[in-house]
């Protein structure tokens, strides 16, 4: 059962009903940011697992999931919002790892992206080469940022140490000018 319909849809899924009521609408990506909000907002328990359902039957039915809304996916809100949840049910979904926003920044570049979410991400094949229109790579935010454990897991994963952005800088020239010792 879930929050909007107040009735249980599963067995439907079951009978593969979704790819059916899939084709009578499109879903805009505002609405899926819309039911993410609701339930980054959802108190532990049965408002939470309410939320997870509502969530759940719209990726269900049909979703633009890597539409675009205020230049972020849902993907990218959900690792802004520091939601391993969100993360691993828009991934199942199909949410795409590579979409970029206007300024071509995947969702690795997101400054603040905690370990956990970032590994499942790699896992998911998230690339840590990706180049926005600054050639910055997310080793390089991770180095701006501080976060040594970071560095670690993109190097592990092949991250290029000596890659250059457009201004020439490499992660430890940007960690350098940011005072980040333990980056360089």
């Amino acid at each position: 059962m879930n929050a909007s319909c107040r009735m249980d849809l599963s067995p439907l899924f079951a009978y593969d009903i979704s790819n059916v009521i899939r084709s009578f609408t499109a879903v805009g990506a505002d609405q899926l940011h819309e039911k993410l909000d609701e339930f980054f907002e959802a108190e532990a328990g049965e408002e939470r697992r309410a939320k997870r359902e509502d969530l759940t039957l719209l990726l269900h039915v049909g979703v633009d999931v890597d539409g675009l809304v205020d230049n972020d996916t849902a993907l990218m809100k959900a690792v802004q919002a520091i939601s391993l949840e969100a993360v691993k049910i828009l991934v199942e979904a199909g949410a795409g790892l590579g979409v970029r926003k206007s300024n071509g920044s995947s969702v690795l570049h997101i400054a603040g992206i905690t370990f956990e979410i970032a590994e499942f991400l790699i896992s998911c094949g998230g690339d840590v080469k990706a180049e926005n229109q600054g050639g910055l790579q997310p080793f390089e935010v991770a180095a701006e940022d501080n976060q040594t454990d970071l560095i670690d897991l993109y190097l592990k994963h092949g991250a290029d140490v000596h890659a250059k952005d457009a201004d020439g800088d490499t992660a430890l020239h940007v960690a350098a000018m940011v005072g980040h010792r333990d980056a360089a």
